[in-house]
């Protein structure tokens, strides 16, 4: 696991202030209380020239929750592009405002729609409730998305942990249906398997912010039958192949227990022939994505990085089956916009303010970060 004394000053100060919002008890309902006090702590306010609006979806006699974030301007005639985003918590925490210093983030500098879905939380509601969710959010967007301003043929799904385990069924889910495909993923230390992939899962056992028991714990409380653990469903990873998944962005922190699923999803992907792209966060912790949120730090990356295209992604233009770099990505006649890998790296703390995400190689088998 890491040691205090190889984290930065910045990551061990957002442990610090993290376990200044542990629950009162161990029930359920302090620990949402806590994680909700703890979001709020981390989340700045709404950007200048985003606007969000409230929505409900109605699915089989109940409602979804929805929050879209947009830009404050006239929706073009075809619709805003969208990243789908499907929040972290373990299925158990976390809600339409737990991410929001992310999603504001991304509509406002993807000059894009954002879409929050407010998926059921275990354990009132277990698995498969909240990728049931996520999909019919999925199946209503690829139909009747310009009723919110979105373009269907535009839409890239993304999530942290949990959301990003989430936004992985998806693709497997929706893969080779009818209707507009979706056009990319992009998976922020994501939970791909129901025992976390060796060696980081013991090595990073007792990381902080999140251990193995940790995940043991939530993956209980939403998949508490074990017959359901092999199911792609809840285990992306256990799926028999990956071909004809959409493009993929991957970012993982290096002390997490979660790291090596999301290095063999994107080996598996790229075995596949699917382009698949790997960062790995130097020094990070799981968790860290919401360290980043409350000052606008000077992007950390370096113009030679390779890197998917939010464009791109979203105008599903041909992409290198190898290679995601953006030279190997025309964007045609699409106008600049933003990558999503730098888009969500600027909410990503750095140790010195310079290289925050390593760039690198996806190392060959039998070597690990």
């Amino acid at each position: 696991m890491a040691r205090a004394d190889q984290l930065s000053a910045e990551m061990q100060s957002f442990v610090n202030q993290s376990a200044l919002f542990q629950p009162v008890d161990d029930s359920l309902m302090q620990m949402r209380v806590a994680y909700d006090a703890l979001c709020r702590h981390f989340t700045p306010p709404l950007p200048d020239g985003v606007q969000l609006e409230d929505h409900l979806l109605p699915v089989d006699g109940r409602h979804i929750p929805l929050r879209l974030y947009r830009p404050a301007t006239a929706t073009p005639s075809a619709g805003w592009p969208c990243v789908l985003y499907l929040h972290g918590g373990g299925w158990v925490l976390g809600g339409l405002d737990s991410h929001a210093f992310i999603a504001a983030l991304l509509a406002q500098e993807c000059a894009a729609s954002v879409l929050v879905v407010d998926y059921r939380l275990a354990p009132e509601h277990v698995f498969p409730a909240a990728f049931d969710d996520c999909l019919a959010v999925w199946d209503w967007l690829s139909v009747d998305g310009l009723a919110l301003g979105i373009n269907p043929a535009r839409v890239v799904v993304a999530g942290d942990s949990a959301g990003s385990n989430l936004a992985a069924a998806l693709c497997l889910a929706t893969r080779g249906r009818q209707g507009p495909p979706l056009c990319g993923q992009a998976l922020i230390y994501p939970a791909l398997a129901a025992v976390p992939t060796e060696p980081a899962a013991s090595e990073h056992a007792d990381a902080p912010l999140l251990g193995r028991d940790d995940m043991a714990y939530y993956l209980a409380q939403y998949a508490p039958d074990p017959a359901t653990h092999a199911d792609p469903r809840l285990a992306p990873l256990a799926a028999a192949n990956l071909q004809g998944m959409p493009p993929a962005f991957v970012a993982v922190a290096e002390y997490d227990p979660l790291r090596d699923d999301g290095l063999l999803y994107v080996r598996r992907l790229q075995a596949s022939g699917v382009a698949a792209q790997y960062h790995l966060g130097r020094g990070l912790l799981h968790g860290c994505c919401a360290s980043g949120s409350r000052g606008r730090r000077p992007p950390a990356w370096s113009a030679h990085c390779q890197r998917p295209s939010l464009a791109c992604l979203l105008t599903r233009h041909d992409m290198d089956r190898h290679d995601m770099g953006c030279s190997a990505m025309p964007c045609g006649a699409a106008p600049p916009s933003p990558d999503l890998a730098m888009l969500i790296r600027k909410a990503w703390p750095d140790k010195k303010r310079a290289g925050i995400y390593r760039p690198v190689t996806t190392p060959s088998r039998g070597e690990h970060p």
